[in-house]
């Protein structure tokens, strides 16, 4: 089944309209992306905000796996990318 999507997507720092048909992997792996950079900004906020508040291994911890996270969006949108 091929459902329709017409989100605009961030990109590397570009804004992508699609509206093209994607199949339901296709749309779950937008949505994941959609939802991990959720994560991120919070996850970021988070830490300068509480970051003072952290012991130094919890703040490392948090920072590594913020990077993590970048990465793996990266990942996401080179896949997106080629939809």
């Amino acid at each position: 089944m091929v459902r329709s999507h017409s989100r605009a997507l961030t990109l590397e720092g570009k804004i992508m309209s699609d509206s093209k048909e994607l199949l339901p992997y296709q749309e779950r792996v937008v949505t994941e992306s959609i939802e991990l950079e959720e994560k991120i900004i919070k996850l970021t906020s988070f830490l300068v905000d509480k970051v003072g508040e952290l012991s130094q291994i919890d703040a490392d911890l948090l920072r590594c796996q913020l990077s993590a996270m970048k990465t793996y969006n990266l990942i996401l949108h080179s896949r997106i990318s080629r939809f």
